[in-house]
Protein backbone atom coordinates (compact mmCIF):
# COMPACT_ATOMS: atom_id res chain seq x y z
CA UNK A 1 0.00 0.00 0.00
CA UNK A 2 1.47 3.54 -0.89
CA UNK A 3 -0.18 6.20 0.95
CA UNK A 4 -0.09 9.96 0.59
CA UNK A 5 1.06 11.43 4.14
CA UNK A 6 -1.05 14.67 4.79
CA UNK A 7 -3.36 14.13 2.41
CA UNK A 8 -6.33 15.37 5.50
CA UNK A 9 -4.68 18.34 6.11
CA UNK A 10 -3.53 19.25 2.67
CA UNK A 11 -7.62 18.82 1.33
CA UNK A 12 -8.83 20.47 4.25
CA UNK A 13 -7.13 23.46 4.50
CA UNK A 14 -6.57 24.35 0.83
CA UNK A 15 -8.41 25.85 -2.34
CA UNK A 16 -10.04 22.30 -4.01
CA UNK A 17 -9.57 23.60 -7.49
CA UNK A 18 -5.56 23.30 -7.24
CA UNK A 19 -5.63 20.71 -4.33
CA UNK A 20 -7.31 18.25 -6.15
CA UNK A 21 -5.20 18.99 -9.46
CA UNK A 22 -2.10 18.22 -7.20
CA UNK A 23 -2.79 15.16 -5.53
CA UNK A 24 -4.32 13.69 -9.13
CA UNK A 25 -0.79 13.74 -10.52
CA UNK A 26 0.98 13.05 -7.70
CA UNK A 27 -1.27 9.39 -7.77
CA UNK A 28 -0.70 9.30 -10.99
CA UNK A 29 2.93 9.81 -11.12
CA UNK A 30 2.78 6.91 -7.76
CA UNK A 31 1.26 4.43 -10.04
CA UNK A 32 3.28 4.98 -13.52
CA UNK A 33 6.16 4.75 -11.40
CA UNK A 34 5.21 0.94 -10.40
CA UNK A 35 5.57 0.60 -14.41
CA UNK A 36 4.00 -3.04 -14.23
CA UNK A 37 5.96 -4.60 -11.32
CA UNK A 38 2.81 -3.85 -8.94
CA UNK A 39 -0.91 -4.09 -10.31
CA UNK A 40 -2.84 -1.36 -8.53
CA UNK A 41 -5.77 -2.98 -7.33
CA UNK A 42 -7.57 -0.21 -5.54
CA UNK A 43 -7.67 3.66 -5.36
CA UNK A 44 -8.60 4.57 -2.01
CA UNK A 45 -8.86 8.40 -1.84
CA UNK A 46 -4.95 9.10 -1.05
CA UNK A 47 -3.73 5.36 -1.21
CA UNK A 48 -2.84 2.66 -3.73
CA UNK A 49 -3.86 -0.70 -2.59
CA UNK A 50 -1.14 -2.86 -5.05
CA UNK A 51 -0.36 -6.52 -5.11
CA UNK A 52 2.53 -8.63 -6.90
CA UNK A 53 3.70 -12.09 -6.99
CA UNK A 54 7.11 -11.06 -6.19
CA UNK A 55 8.25 -11.38 -2.59
CA UNK A 56 12.17 -10.72 -2.72
CA UNK A 57 13.58 -7.67 -1.64
CA UNK A 58 13.12 -6.31 -5.09
CA UNK A 59 9.75 -4.97 -4.03
CA UNK A 60 11.43 -2.29 -1.69
CA UNK A 61 13.60 -1.40 -4.81
CA UNK A 62 10.79 -0.03 -6.54
CA UNK A 63 9.36 1.41 -3.79
CA UNK A 64 12.20 3.59 -3.45
CA UNK A 65 12.35 4.21 -7.05
CA UNK A 66 8.70 5.62 -6.39
CA UNK A 67 9.75 7.49 -3.37
CA UNK A 68 12.44 9.41 -5.63
CA UNK A 69 9.68 9.97 -7.99
CA UNK A 70 6.99 11.46 -6.25
CA UNK A 71 9.63 13.42 -4.74
CA UNK A 72 10.78 14.73 -7.68
CA UNK A 73 7.22 15.53 -8.85
CA UNK A 74 7.11 17.63 -5.69
CA UNK A 75 10.21 19.53 -6.35
CA UNK A 76 8.56 20.06 -9.91
CA UNK A 77 5.19 21.00 -8.91
CA UNK A 78 6.34 23.42 -6.06
CA UNK A 79 9.73 25.13 -8.67
CA UNK A 80 7.18 25.54 -12.00
CA UNK A 81 4.39 27.27 -10.28
CA UNK A 82 3.98 31.08 -9.45
CA UNK A 83 0.37 30.88 -7.87
CA UNK A 84 0.26 31.92 -3.97
CA UNK A 85 -2.73 29.43 -3.19
CA UNK A 86 -1.90 26.74 -0.22
CA UNK A 87 -2.43 24.40 -2.39
CA UNK A 88 0.71 25.21 -4.71
CA UNK A 89 2.60 26.73 -1.38
CA UNK A 90 2.21 23.94 0.70
CA UNK A 91 2.47 21.24 -1.56
CA UNK A 92 5.60 19.92 -0.16
CA UNK A 93 4.15 19.11 3.23
CA UNK A 94 2.67 15.66 1.39
CA UNK A 95 4.78 12.64 2.21
CA UNK A 96 4.71 9.30 1.21
CA UNK A 97 4.48 5.89 2.74
CA UNK A 98 4.35 2.33 2.33
CA UNK A 99 3.03 -0.54 3.87
CA UNK A 100 4.16 -3.89 2.54
CA UNK A 101 2.54 -7.64 3.36
CA UNK A 102 2.88 -10.68 1.98
CA UNK A 103 -0.67 -12.98 2.81
CA UNK A 104 -3.52 -14.49 1.57
CA UNK A 105 -6.27 -12.48 -0.35
CA UNK A 106 -9.66 -13.06 -3.03
CA UNK A 107 -10.55 -10.51 -5.45
CA UNK A 108 -14.80 -9.31 -6.32
CA UNK A 109 -16.24 -6.64 -8.45
CA UNK A 110 -18.75 -4.15 -6.98
CA UNK A 111 -19.68 -1.60 -9.59
CA UNK A 112 -17.23 -3.18 -12.50
CA UNK A 113 -14.48 -1.76 -9.41
CA UNK A 114 -12.11 -4.63 -8.18
CA UNK A 115 -12.04 -4.93 -4.52
CA UNK A 116 -9.83 -7.15 -2.45
CA UNK A 117 -11.06 -8.97 0.37
CA UNK A 118 -9.43 -11.30 3.19
CA UNK A 119 -7.85 -10.98 6.41
CA UNK A 120 -4.27 -9.95 5.46
CA UNK A 121 -6.37 -7.10 3.28
CA UNK A 122 -7.50 -5.96 6.53
CA UNK A 123 -3.93 -5.98 8.86
CA UNK A 124 -2.73 -3.58 6.16
CA UNK A 125 -5.48 -0.99 6.41
CA UNK A 126 -4.64 -1.13 10.26
CA UNK A 127 -1.09 -1.03 9.79
CA UNK A 128 -1.61 2.19 7.98
CA UNK A 129 -3.13 3.72 11.54
CA UNK A 130 0.08 3.16 13.35
CA UNK A 131 1.84 5.10 15.36
CA UNK A 132 5.07 5.86 13.63
CA UNK A 133 6.70 8.88 14.19
CA UNK A 134 7.36 10.14 11.00
CA UNK A 135 5.94 11.01 7.53
CA UNK A 136 7.66 8.60 5.27
CA UNK A 137 8.36 5.18 6.29
CA UNK A 138 8.43 1.63 4.92
CA UNK A 139 6.63 -0.84 7.11
CA UNK A 140 6.94 -4.51 6.37
CA UNK A 141 5.54 -7.39 8.06
CA UNK A 142 7.40 -10.31 9.35
CA UNK A 143 5.82 -12.14 6.63
CA UNK A 144 6.68 -10.13 4.20
CA UNK A 145 10.20 -9.53 5.08
CA UNK A 146 10.53 -12.83 5.90
CA UNK A 147 12.30 -14.00 2.51
CA UNK A 148 14.46 -10.87 2.42
CA UNK A 149 18.10 -11.90 2.67
CA UNK A 150 19.18 -10.39 5.87
CA UNK A 151 21.67 -7.48 5.01
CA UNK A 152 18.59 -5.83 2.90
CA UNK A 153 15.91 -6.56 5.36
CA UNK A 154 14.66 -3.07 6.13
CA UNK A 155 16.50 -2.41 9.88
CA UNK A 156 14.43 -2.90 12.80
CA UNK A 157 14.44 0.24 14.30
CA UNK A 158 11.37 0.10 15.96
CA UNK A 159 8.85 -2.66 16.86
CA UNK A 160 5.45 -2.41 15.70
CA UNK A 161 3.10 -5.45 16.95
CA UNK A 162 -0.37 -6.06 14.86
CA UNK A 163 -2.40 -9.83 14.97
CA UNK A 164 0.90 -11.37 13.33
CA UNK A 165 4.16 -11.12 14.63
CA UNK A 166 6.36 -8.03 14.96
CA UNK A 167 6.76 -5.73 11.93
CA UNK A 168 10.07 -3.99 10.36
CA UNK A 169 10.58 -0.08 9.78
CA UNK A 170 12.85 2.27 7.90
CA UNK A 171 12.82 5.34 6.92
CA UNK A 172 13.10 5.80 3.29
CA UNK A 173 16.20 7.47 1.88
CA UNK A 174 17.04 8.40 -2.03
Amino acid sequence: MADISGYTAFVAGTEADHSQEILAELMEAISRSFGGKLTVDQVEGDALCCTTERTDVGVTDWLRETYRIFHRRLRDIRSATTCPCRACATVQDLGLKFVVHRGSFSRYEVAGRVQLHGNDVNLVHRLLKNTVPGREYLLATAAASSTWPEASAPSSSRRHSATTSATSMRRIST
